[in-house]
């Protein structure tokens, strides 16, 4: 996984400003691995197959 300089330095600066921390080169960007990898996780789309079946449980329970 390739993180360019700038959006670690980036990284960086966001995390000073709100932990008081400054973290090093290493430790922004295991940092900055970790970030992309949760993202990567959460932002992946959901099957359609468990989107229909949620809508159909929704739509039932609304029935009754």
């Amino acid at each position: 996984m390739v993180i360019n300089q700038t959006d670690l330095e980036e990284l960086k600066q966001i995390y000073l400003k709100h932990y008081g921390t400054l973290l090093t080169d290493e430790q922004v960007l295991n940092l900055g691995i970790k970030l992309v990898t949760l993202f990567k996780v959460i932002a992946r789309p959901i099957p359609q197959a468990q989107v229909d079946k949620k809508e159909a449980k929704i739509k039932n329970d609304g029935d009754d």
